[in-house]
Parts: structure tokens; sequence; C-alpha cells
């Protein structure tokens, strides 16, 4: 078997906290999709270093191998689209593309899918899930503020709530390297989910397909019981699950399952703080509106 049919085709690139995991989710149900049960592999991002460490955050398992990577597809050799989604792609594109490029022969024609969410909101909802998986205990105005210095002392990325949300330079890398590149929009996931997954279905050159519906995926917010959440993000719990008895995919919905269900969303958003992150993102916003021709005012104004 030639080693091209292991090459993904289709990337989703981010950007995180806007409903990437749940697209990835319904995308599954695609007979003419192979997406590897192993979300968020950040090959592309993470190529080739070892031993990744962060000052803080939980530890990391990218995967870094090449041959570890296009094992991932394998069992997708036949399908018409081999993809995968990791959200760091789109936030460090510079390090993404330059690897897109070094090891897929044909990255021109690599579908390339972004999702975009109100960057005041993403970075709330960030924070939220930080606080969620209980890696996270400033407040947000205070984090906000450390956020410079925790970027000097190289915490985890997902810690940079406000800097991850200005798209403008990210996208516009995607669209000069790319020619196949789709921008969906997280109100647009939340009002039409069917019209958006037929767009995707429509810009993969794929046959039409009625999804199934399925719940709300990875949401932000506080954890009612912390001990659940520290059993729940230990890994270890699913392989006590047995694999022979219990499918990853079954597996995986039931951690999803009982995550949600360990949530209680809460509003916590000082008003000033959110216009003050508004006139942050006003004018990076205002040169995406101009790159994409799309009306982006009601995230600023």
């Amino acid at each position: 078997m030639s080693k091209e049919l292991i090459y993904p085709n289709f990337l989703i690139v981010g950007t995180a906290k806007a409903a990437t995991t749940t697209i990835y989710n319904y995308l599954e149900q695609h007979p003419e999709i192979y997406l590897p049960y192993r979300k968020e592999p950040c090959f592309f991002t993470f190529a080739n270093k070892q031993n990744i460490k962060f000052s803080t955050g939980r530890p990391v398992q990218f995967i870094t191998d090449f041959d570890e990577y296009t094992s991932l597809f394998k069992k997708g050799s036949h399908h018409t689209i081999r993809g995968e989604a990791s959200t760091p792609y789109l936030y460090f594109y510079e390090e993404t593309i330059s690897n897109i490029k070094k090891y897929i022969p044909d990255y021109q024609n690599i579908k390339i899918l972004i999702a975009l969410r109100n960057p005041v909101e993403r970075a709330y909802s960030q924070y939220m899930m930080k606080v969620r998986d209980l890696v996270e205990d400033k407040s947000f105005e205070n984090a906000l503020v450390l956020e410079g210095k925790r970027m000097e002392e190289n915490a985890h990325f997902d810690f940079f709530y406000k800097d991850r949300g200005l798209y403008y330079q990210q996208v516009k890398a995607y669209l000069d390297t790319f020619k196949d590149v789709k921008i969906i929009f997280f109100e647009e996931i939340k009002s039409d989910i069917e019209g958006v997954l037929n767009e995707i279905t429509s810009f993969l050159d794929l046959s039409e397909q009625e999804y199934s519906a399925i719940h709300r995926q990875n949401i932000s917010g506080i954890s009612k019981y912390k001990f659940l959440t520290h059993f729940l993000k230990t890994k270890s719990w699913i392989k006590s699950l047995g694999g022979i008895f219990f499918p990853k995919k079954l597996k995986k919905r039931i951690h999803n399952y009982l995550m949600v269900k360990n949530v209680e969303k809460v509003d916590l958003l000082d008003k000033e703080t959110k216009e003050s992150l508004k006139e942050f993102y006003k004018e990076d916003l205002k040169k995406l509106e101009g790159l994409l021709g799309k009306n982006l005012s009601q995230w600023y104004t």
C-alpha cells in the first residue's frame, strides 16, 4: 500500500472553544470520512520535539513521531477523506504550516476547516474550562493580568486566554498557504448545526449525510464534584472499564456524559472586563473583517 494513502487530507485546525469537538463527533458519522479515535494529536505543531514540558497545567501527550502519527490513519486508507482535529494548529500557525509542508508532499491540496468564535467569549470559555479541570485558581481578571508572565514562564498555551483570540494573522496564514480553506462560526454552529454540517459536507466534496443529533461536548463551567473531575481527568479509569467489553467510542461517550453532568454553567464575566477585551480585539477583528469580507462588528461593539 502506498504510504501516500495514510496521509490526512483534511484538518480541523481550531480555534479552541469554538465547537471543534462537536463538529468532529458529527463528522465521525459520515461513512466517507475517517477520523481517528484520538482528537488533538497536535503532530504538526510539535513534530520531533522531545520532552515537551510546561510550567503549568497537566502533563501533555502530543504525538511527535511521524510514523506514530501516520499510523492513526491506516484504518482509513480506503476513505475519501482522512482527517484529524488539533486546535493548537491555528494558534501556532507558523510551526504547524511549516511542518505540514515538510511532511505532506501535496500539502496544497489539504482541506482546512477553521472554526472561529467571538474572541471575548472564547477567552472566558477557555478560562472556565481550566477552572472546571481544577488547574486554574485565579480570577479571570487576575489571569488576564498574569498572561504575559505566564507566557514568559512557558505556561501551557491553554492559559493564553487573550492572546489566542488574535485571529487575523492566524487565519491569513492558512488562506495564503492552502487552496481550500473554509471558515465556520460558533454562532452558526449553535443556531443551525444542520446547515453548517451540510456546508462542510459540500466543502469536502462528499455525498449528503443525515447526521444524528449528539449531546453538547466539552462544555466549560464549575465542577459540581471535584473528586469526580480528578477521577475523570486521570485517564486510567477508562482502562478499568476494559477494552474488550467497552469499545473506545463507547468509553468516550461515557466520559463525555459524566463530564457534562458534573459541570455547572456560570457567568462570572465582569462587564468592565468584557468591554476592555472588546477594545483589545477591535483592531484585529477589523482586519479580519477585511480579510474574510464578513461583518464581525457584533464581536467588538
